[in-house]
């Protein structure tokens, strides 16, 4: 499972680093720029979610994971996602996820929100230590701790 798991947050990564090389050229190729690779991921998180929204997925996205994940400890499916999509993304791009709800939540459960977020590895880092070299495999099993 956790190389399957692996395999889509790679390919997800490849697209986005696909992307930043078509826009800036030399800059994102010629060598690790840290800040054009990893904030043009989070660019491309950002507009893949937000597209997602737009279709309808995120919803019975939010509805399966969070459901799932709400009768199992008994929390909101807004924060269960958010702290699920936090050991692949960071603090910046989880919330993402569950924006359209935020202005609804309560402050504990906004505070569920942001704590999730502090409390994991950044989606951001997760793709600066695989840009170079450390395998994916082992910092996908290292956020899920």
């Amino acid at each position: 499972a956790l190389n399957s798991v692996s395999s889509v947050v790679s390919n997800l990564i490849n697209y986005g680093q696909e992307g930043i090389a078509f826009l800036f050229g030399n800059l994102a190729t010629g060598g690790f720029t840290f800040a054009i690779n990893v904030l043009g991921i989070i660019v491309f998180f950002s507009s893949l979610i937000s597209g997602l929204y737009h279709i309808g997925v995120m919803p019975k996205v939010i509805n399966f994971i969070g459901g799932g994940i709400q009768k199992l400890l008994g929390i909101g499916r807004a924060e269960s996602l958010s702290a699920t999509a936090n050991i692949f993304v960071g603090t910046i791009e989880a919330p993402l996820m569950v924006k359209p709800y935020l202005k609804h939540m309560t402050d504990s459960q906004f505070f569920a929100v942001m704590t999730g977020g502090l409390a994991s590895v950044a989606g951001g880092t997760l793709v600066g230590y695989a840009s170079l070299g450390v395998d994916l495999n082992y910092l996908i099993a290292a956020a899920f701790m």
